[in-house]
């Protein structure tokens, strides 16, 4: 039976209860690349799963063996979300002077040094 790619990483955890399981070794084992097991991961976090992560090492995940740990992984994930949203923030306010500026790519490429982009919007 083909199980899907999140409950296979869901048994992995479970069956590993008491360690810290590396990217690299769910990702050998569930047989998905390590954006894979992330999307697997936000799937399982979204159903309400307590799986904790570390980028310490090699990173890794484990499910929370308390509430304490499923509390301080809820901290860590809301400072991610406040970092992440600061960032789009100082994006959005310098693109809102760029376009008041009238700038066009010239602004883009002097931030790469000069160089031209081959992106094509």
């Amino acid at each position: 039976m083909n199980l899907p790619r999140h409950i296979r990483v869901l048994t992995l955890l479970i069956n590993h209860k008491h360690e810290i399981l590396s990217t690299k070794i769910i990702c050998d084992i569930a047989f998905i690349t390590p954006a894979e097991l992330r999307r697997c991961i936000l799937k399982l976090r979204q159903q309400g799963v307590f799986v904790c992560s570390t980028t310490r090492g090699q990173g890794g995940y484990w499910l929370a063996h308390n509430l304490q740990e499923a509390e301080k992984q809820i901290g860590l994930l809301n400072k991610r979300l406040q970092t992440q949203y600061s960032a789009i923030v100082g994006m959005k306010r310098q693109l809102k002077k760029v376009q008041q500026a009238n700038f066009n790519q010239t602004f883009f490429d002097a931030q790469r040094g000069g160089q031209k982009s081959d992106y094509k919007v």
